[in-house]
């Protein structure tokens, strides 16, 4: 597991922060790992790299991250609640979500999560399993792209709220790294944070 010396900015890490297995992550809290000093892995949103999409339902407010767990953003309205993850639009066939980082990075690993299942709308949605593809230049040209793991789907989540690795076999290097969701319980919504080393 991680642990955090409250006192320092970084975490002394053991063997589950080296991030070379598959599976459930259930001893250390993910969503909050700046880096593992030890492996020198970086979570995308805690630099700031940002984040796109091909839709969001249309009434709330969409956060992606894995610690967001809906909660209110502004008034009571229902348009002002974050919605416990991504969720495209429900005309969207072929939805996706992107980290777009201005350098190339060589990207290891995702992990995800499941729509919070406390929200103030909740719904048991998760994406079950999903393919990524990468570039440099994010062009429609098929050429311009790679495929994660040749192109097989990678197990996703099974409940809202347990965090799921995908480490890649081949890390890569690119600018953008795009997300497909093929397996989707009830509506696509996800939480997501993507590593990357230096």
């Amino acid at each position: 597991m991680c642990i955090r010396d409250r006192t320092q900015s970084t975490w002394e890490c053991s063997s589950i922060c080296n991030f070379n297995t598959q599976g459930s992550i259930s001893t250390m809290d993910a969503d909050r790992v700046k880096f593992c000093s030890k492996s020198k892995i970086y979570a995308a949103s805690k630099f700031g790299i940002p984040v796109a999409w091909s839709s969001v339902w249309s009434y709330c407010f969409a956060d992606q991250r894995l610690e967001n767990q809906g909660l209110p953003i502004g008034s009571n309205e229902h348009h002002n609640f974050r919605c416990g993850g991504w969720t495209p639009h429900q005309n969207d066939k072929d939805p996706y979500i992107e980290f777009r980082s201005e350098t190339p990075r060589t990207w290891v690993g995702i992990v995800t999560k499941g729509r919070y299942p406390n929200d103030p709308f909740p719904h048991p949605q998760w994406v079950g399993g999903f393919l990524i593809k990468y570039s440099n230049t994010g062009q429609d040209d098929e050429d311009d792209w790679g495929y994660v793991n040749d192109g097989r789907i990678l197990p996703g989540n099974t409940d809202g709220d347990t965090a799921v690795k995908n480490m890649f076999e081949k890390p890569f290097t690119a600018r953008i790294l795009r997300i497909y969701p093929k397996q989707c319980n009830q509506h696509c919504t996800m939480r997501i944070e993507a590593y990357f080393r230096p």
